[in-house]
C-alpha cells in the first residue's frame, strides 16, 4: 500500500506531489546515524510526472522549519542533488551541503532538531524548493509539510528522559553493574555496592557505614562525631567549640614547628590570636604572632606583632596600613623610630647591569628638619652616617622646592637633570646646558643642535619661538678667528643698503606674535638683493590657521594640502606636526588622535622659511654710513672752500668798493685842485700881468 500523495500547486504552475517524510529514530542513542529518509514524487503544472525518459537530476533545498508559515522558526537547511525517475525520488537528509540563499541556513545534527528541554515533541515543518526548474527560476513547495512519527517511534518518548533534551548528551549511562550519572540524583534510597554520580546526590537514607566517601562538607555534619575518628580530620564547619588553646605541630624534621590559635574568651587581654611557632607545644614563645583586636576595644585592627610583644605592622578595618605605627592615617604609613633610618628601600637585580646586591634606592624623611619636612632619595650606601658630599635628592613640599644635599643635611651639591651635561643647577643659582660647572654667566650654553637649514648648517644652541629680552647682546668678533679676505666695498655696501626695502606689517599669528604694528624688513625681497643676510629653514608658517573638526581620523576641512605633507595640528592639550596621509574632497587624515574632536590647524611645515640675520643688516648700514660719512667730508671741505672763496670775493668786493671811493675822491681832489689851479692861474696871470712875468703851469694829478 503506498503512502497517501500531498498534492500542491506551486508557484508559477508546476505540481509538485511529495511523499510523507519518514523519521528514522534519531539519535536516541550517539551512535545512531544522522540522517532521516525523505520521499517524493514531482509532477509538472499538467501532471505529469517529471523524467519520464529517463532519471534526470535536480538541484533539491531541504529546510526544516518550527513554523508553518513566515520567516522565523528556521531550524535546518541543506542542498543535494536529487534524482528523480518517472517522478520519483528518495534521499537522505544529513547528506546535504550547505545552502546558502544570500545567509548561510543553520545545519546541526538533524537529531538536535527534534529535542527540546521540556521532553515535549515539537512540531517540525518541512519545506522543499526547486532550483532553476520553471524557467531557470527556483519555485517553493508550499504548504510546509508537517512531518509526522511513525508508529513505533512513540517508544522514543519514554527515552527522551535518559538524554539531554537541548544537547542530546547523555544523563544516564551502563556499563556492565556500574550506573554513571552526569547530573544531581534525587531518590528515596540507594542500594547495591556500586553507583557513580558527578554531580550532587539527594536522598533520605543510605546504607552502608560510609567508609568511602570522600570530600565531605563538615557543615552538613550533625551528631556526636568520637574524637578518635577525627584523627587527621580539619574541621572547616562552624560551630565547633575548643575549650583550650590550639596547636598544629608540624613534622618534626621541619624548623617552624607548627601554629597556636587562641581564642579570646579565655584571655583578659587579648582577642583572637594565631601564633608561629618555632618550638612545638603549648608555651612555646611565638616568633610572630596575628592579633585581632589588640585592645579589645572593638575597633577590629589586625596586628602583626614580634617576639617581643612590639607591634611591627597594622591593618585597619578602612584599609589603612601601618608599618612601625598602629594607628596609619593613610593608605599606606611608614613611621621611623630611628634618627636617618630608611624608610623604604627599593633593591634587587638591576635592570640592565643585572646586579642583584642588597643595596638600591633608598628613600628617607630629611633630618632635623622639623619644621620643614623633607624627603630624600638615596643610594642606600651612603646614608650611613652624615657627610658633606655624598649628594641626596631632595624634596622639600613646603618651599617646594627640589635640590641635592649632602647626608649631613645642610651642604648644597650640584643638582644634575638628564646626563651630566645635560641640566647642570649649582648651588650659586648659575645653570649650566651641556657643562656641569657653569661660572661664566648665570645661564651657560655649551651645547648645539645642527639646525635644517637648506643651504648650510648652523649650530644653534639657544632656538626662542618668541622674544628673546636682555639688556645688551654682545658677539664674539677676535681678529684671531677670522679669515680676513679685505675691507668691504662701503660705496657698494651704500648701493645694496638703499636697495632694502623698510616695510609696515602685521603678524597672521596674532596669539603668539600680538597685532602690534611691525616696521621691518621682508625676507624675500631682502634675498634679491643682500642673499647673504637670508637662509632657509624648515619650519611651519599660519597659512590654514582655523579651526576645524576631527572624526574618524579626519580633519573637516577643504586644504589644498596633499598626501606627504606635513601640518601643524593643536588639540585641547595636544599638538604636534603631522604627515598627511590621505586626502579626499572637503577633508584630509593625519594620525593626530586628540583627546576631543576639536582641532585647531595651524598650517603646513615648509622647508624654505626665511630668517634674516639682522646683524647683517646692521654691519652692512655701518659700512654704508661710514660711506656717507666720507662723502660728507668731501661735501663739507668743497663748503669750507666755498666760504673761503665767498670770504675773499666779499674782501674783493669791498676793496672794490674802497677803489672806486678812492676814484671817486681822487677826482673830486681833481676837480678841486683844476679848479684850484686855475684859479690861481687867473690870479698869476693878473699879478704877471702886473709885474710883467710868465704864468706857471702844474702837471694833472689825475694821470
Amino acid at each position: 500500500m503506498k503512502t497517501p500523495l500531498l498534492i500542491t500547486v506551486l508557484r508559477r504552475g508546476l505540481l509538485l506531489m511529495v511523499l510523507a517524510g519518514l523519521l528514522c529514530g534519531l539519535a536516541a542513542r550517539a551512535q545512531t546515524p544522522q540522517y532521516m529518509t525523505y520521499q517524493g514524487y514531482l509532477t509538472d503544472q499538467n501532471g505529469t510526472p517529471l523524467a519520464t525518459n529517463g532519471p534526470a537530476n535536480y538541484s533539491v533545498a531541504f529546510r526544516i522549519w518550527s513554523q508553518p508559515t513566515g520567516t522565523s522558526g528556521l531550524l535546518y537547511g541543506e542542498l543535494q542533488t536529487v534524482t528523480v525517475n518517472n517522478g520519483y525520488f528518495s534521499v537522505l537528509l544529513g547528506q546535504g551541503t550547505t545552502y546558502n540563499p544570500g545567509t548561510p541556513d543553520p545545519q546541526p545534527p538533524l537529531s538536535t532538531v527534534f529535542t527540546t528541554n521540556t521532553g515535549v515533541a515539537p512540531g517540525r515543518y518541512v519545506e522543499l524548493t526547486v532550483k532553476g526548474i520553471n524557467g531557470g527560476q527556483d519555485v517553493t513547495l508550499l504548504p510546509r509539510l508537517q512531518l509526522i512519527a511513525s508508529p513505533y517511534a512513540f517508544l522514543a518518548a519514554g527515552a527522551n528522559a535518559l538524554v539531554d533534551g537541548l544537547s542530546g548528551a547523555n544523563v544516564i549511562s551502563s556499563s556492565g553493574n556500574n550506573v554513571s550519572v552526569s547530573g544531581a540524583v534525587s531518590a528515596t534510597s540507594f542500594t547495591g555496592n556500586s553507583l557513580s554520580v558527578s554531580g550532587a546526590i539527594t536522598a533520605n537514607s543510605f546504607a552502608g557505614n560510609g567508609s568511602g566517601l570522600t570530600s565531605l562538607n563538615a557543615a552538613d555534619l550533625t551528631g556526636q562525631v568520637p574524637a578518635a575518628s577525627l584523627s587527621g580530620v580539619a574541621l572547616l564547619a562552624s560551630g565547633n567549640v575548643f575549650n583550650e588553646p590550639q596547636t598544629i605541630n608540624t613534622s618534626p624534621n621541619l624548623a617552624q614547628a607548627g601554629l597556636r590559635l587562641i581564642a579570646g574568651a579565655g584571655n583578659t587581654s587579648r582577642a583572637t590570636r594565631l601564633d608561629f611557632l618555632n618550638v612545638p607545644g603549648s608555651s612555646s614563645v611565638p616568633q610572630w604572632t596575628m592579633i585581632n583586636d589588640y585592645n579589645q576595644t572593638g575597633v577590629n585592627d589586625l596586628r602583626f606583632v614580634n617576639d617581643s610583644e612590639k607591634s611591627q605592622m597594622t591593618l585597619l578595618q578602612n584599609g589603612n596600613v601601618g608599618i612601625g605605627t598602629t594607628t596609619p592615617g593613610a593608605t599606606l604609613t611608614i613611621q621611623q623610630s630611628i634618627q636617618r633610618s630608611e624608610a623604604l628601600r627599593l633593591s634587587g637585580t638591576e635592570y640592565y647591569a643585572g646586579n642583584s646586591d642588597t643595596q638600591g634606592i633608598s628613600f628617607l624623611v630629611g633630618v632635623n628638619r622639623t619644621n620643614n619636612r623633607q624627603l630624600w632619595f638615596a643610594d642606600s650606601s651612603q646614608v650611613t652616617s652624615p657627610n658633606s658630599s655624598n649628594a641626596v635628592i631632595r624634596i622639600t613640599p613646603n618651599g617646594s622646592t627640589i635640590d641635592s644635599v649632602g647626608t649631613d643635611g645642610n651642604t648644597l651639591q650640584p643638582l644634575h637633570l638628564g646626563d651630566n651635561t645635560a641640566l647642570t643647577l649649582l648651588p650659586n643659582g648659575n645653570v649650566g646646558i651641556g657643562t656641569t660647572s657653569p661660572s661664566e654667566a648665570g645661564l651657560e650654553v655649551d651645547s648645539y643642535v645642527e639646525h635644517n637649514v637648506v643651504v648650510t648648517s648652523i649650530p644653534i644652541s639657544i632656538w626662542a619661538a618668541e622674544y628673546v629680552y636682555g639688556l645688551a647682546f654682545e658677539s664674539t668678533s677676535d681678529e684671531r678667528i677670522k679669515n680676513i679676505k679685505g675691507k668691504s666695498d662701503s660705496a657698494a655696501d651704500l648701493k645694496t643698503l638703499l636697495g632694502i626695502k623698510i616695510t609696515d606689517f602685521t603678524y597672521k599669528d596674532t596669539l603668539a606674535n600680538g597685532n602690534r604694528p611691525q616696521k621691518k624688513v621682508v625676507a624675500q625681497q631682502v634675498e634679491q638683493v643682500y642673499p647673504q643676510a637670508v637662509s632657509q629653514n624648515i619650519d611651519v608658517v599660519p597659512d590654514i590657521y582655523t579651526n576645524a573638526t576631527l572624526k574618524d581620523g579626519w580633519v573637516q576641512l577643504a586644504t589644498d594640502l596633499k598626501v606627504g605633507d606635513r601640518v601643524k595640528l593643536i588639540g585641547g592639550k595636544e599638538k604636534g606636526i603631522h604627515e598627511v596621509l590621505e586626502v579626499r574632497e572637503g577633508a584630509f587624515r593625519t594620525d593626530f588622535k586628540p583627546a576631543t574632536d576639536k582641532v585647531f590647524v595651524y598650517g603646513r611645515e615648509v622647508k624654505d622659511l626665511r630668517a634674516v640675520d639682522y646683524e647683517a643688516i646692521s654691519m652692512l648700514n655701518v659700512s654704508a654710513t661710514q660711506e656717507l660719512a666720507k662723502r660728507l667730508e668731501t661735501v663739507e671741505a668743497r663748503q669750507a672752500n666755498i666760504a673761503e672763496l665767498e670770504q675773499k670775493s666779499a674782501r674783493v668786493d669791498a676793496l672794490e668798493q674802497e677803489v672806486g671811493d678812492l676814484k671817486k675822491l681822487v677826482a673830486q681832489l681833481a676837480a678841486e685842485s683844476k679848479n684850484a689851479k686855475l684859479a690861481a692861474k687867473s690870479a698869476g696871470s693878473v699879478h704877471a700881468a702886473a709885474e710883467g712875468r710868465q704864468p706857471i703851469t702844474t702837471a694833472s694829478l689825475g694821470k
